[in-house]
């Protein structure tokens, strides 16, 4: 295999995508020119591309010089709808998420979700541990830049000695303090460790998790039902041409 066609079987998803002058609709197709604009509108769906609706010319407008015309989450769910559309079977996310407020980084991860969903190899790049807790292997660089441990999500956070979990209780705090366990203060009185903290955060991830693997289901049960009805719609109207 050459560069040139493992460079197609590549898709990368960085901090600061890269958008051409041109249409949001050339810009979800680069790297895939001649796809059809059905495949654009399903891919720009699925990441959650909906501000498209807002803009007078829809799929048509104009980005302007590399994208200035778009917020920077705007930005991020376009690049997201052209990895889904390229569908590679390597998949590079490079602190996606990083430089987005926490309602674009909401709707991010939304997309994310579903494109995570697909059958490629996906290697994500984060300081934000929320961005790869749905990850199949996490492998911790310490600060010398060598590994210094590799686990699932569950059995890193678990551990209270472990990197992943120190570097989990510096994030919780602001990034201030520091790798000790800090007191929080319970309703009611009381306190409760981070770590108590930590473990109440992972079950409400699991039901986010939980949660957003049932609302991806029902979209695409609704994807699927608009799909058919527009087949159906089709083979209606083939059939009434033949018997005009």
């Amino acid at each position: 295999m050459n560069g040139k066609s493992l460079r197609r079987r590549i898709g990368m998803v960085g901090q600061e995508p890269v958008l051409m002058s041109g249409s949001v609709a050339e810009n979800i197709a680069y790297g895939r020119p001649n796809a059809s604009r059905s495949e654009i509108i399903a891919a720009a769906r699925k990441a959650n591309c909906q501000f498209i609706e807002d803009f007078p010319e829809g799929l048509d407008t104009q980005v302007g010089a590399r994208g200035a015309q778009l917020s920077g989450g705007q930005k991020q769910r376009i690049a997201i709808a052209r990895a889904l559309l390229k569908d590679p079977d390597i998949l590079i996310l490079d602190e996606a998420t990083s430089a987005l407020d926490a309602e674009s980084e909401t709707l991010v991860n939304s997309a994310l979700a579903a494109l995570l969903r697909g059958h490629n190899t996906t290697i994500s790049i984060a300081h934000r541990l929320s961005t790869i807790k749905r990850s199949d292997r996490i492998i911790v660089l310490g600060n010398d830049g060598k590994v210094a441990e590799m686990g699932t999500y569950k059995e890193l956070a678990a551990d209270p000695e472990s990197a992943f979990t120190r570097l989990m209780e510096w994030q919780m705090s602001g990034g201030e303090g520091t790798e000790e366990a800090v007191s929080v203060n319970r309703e009611g009185g009381g306190h409760v460790t981070e770590s108590e903290v930590i473990a109440d955060n992972l079950a409400r991830e699991a039901i986010e998790m939980a949660e957003e693997e049932e609302a991806h289901e029902q979209e695409e049960a609704e994807e699927a039902k608009r799909e058919e009805e527009e087949k159906q719609a089709k083979s209606e109207g083939v059939d009434g041409e033949v018997k005009k």
